[in-house]
């Protein structure tokens, strides 16, 4: 039973990472369907300055790592899991959880809890300010970039460090729903924010039909080669 398991997490892997291929070609792809004033600008700008600030300025190491187990504790409850203890540190945190699964073990590294608060607190200012000004919209864009920097600078250094979290469903395929879940997610958000389904999906559509004709040109190299 074990060496199924471990044939069908790496079957996954590689579809998941085929389909990341294909989401990071439909985002390159999307960023001309924004408003790149309202939204590209000041998300593009937020982002950038954000991650210069948490990979060479300061990390807000204690600020991620209560997020980090944040999200572990709230993908649980999602799952009607029992929680138990949650300590955080400056450098460290732990949350006992009955019966994890993979997405309350990964979910820290795919789901941007800061950005998500982010856009709850503008959402509660939607509520009371009907049409927010193009500045507060600017700041909300902004926001947006600088709290994804924090999401993804964080995780790559908690990645390079070594988690143990990685190694419960072997690191391969972990890092594989890693990436295509960041993904899927950056996708969603830009073709949400730039009204753009057909066309998202449409380039998304594109990308893997091109990759699965470089697979099969490959694939008919090999059968060449090795039938010689």
């Amino acid at each position: 039973m074990e060496y199924i398991g471990l044939f069908f997490r790496l079957v996954a892997a590689w579809l998941l990472l085929f389909l990341s291929g294909g989401l990071a070609g439909a985002i390159l792809a999307l960023p001309g369907q924004l408003h790149r004033q309202a939204v590209l600008m000041p998300a593009g700008i937020g982002f950038l300055s954000g991650a210069i600030v948490f990979a060479l300025v300061c990390r807000f190491t204690p600020v991620y790592v209560l997020g980090h187990e944040l999200t572990h504790w709230f993908t649980a409850k999602l799952f009607l899991r029992q929680t138990g203890t949650l300590e955080v540190s400056a450098s460290k945190g732990s949350v006992a959880v009955s019966g994890a699964n993979v997405w309350i073990v990964l979910a820290p590294y795919f789901v941007p809890i800061y950005t998500l608060l982010w856009i709850g607190i503008y959402g509660v200012l939607c509520f009371w300010v009907r049409t927010p000004g193009p500045i507060v919209t600017h700041v909300f864009y902004a926001g947006l970039g600088v709290t994804y920097a924090f999401h993804v600078v964080l995780t790559a250094w908690a990645l390079y460090q070594g988690q143990q979290d990685l190694s419960l469903y072997g690191a391969f395929f972990s890092l594989a729903i890693i990436l295509f879940c960041n993904l899927l997610l950056v996708f969603l958000s830009v073709i949400v924010a730039a009204r753009a389904w057909t066309p998202g999906m449409a380039a998304f559509l594109d990308v893997l039909r091109a990759e699965g004709q470089v697979l099969a040109a490959c694939v008919e190299g090999c059968r060449r080669l090795f039938s010689r």
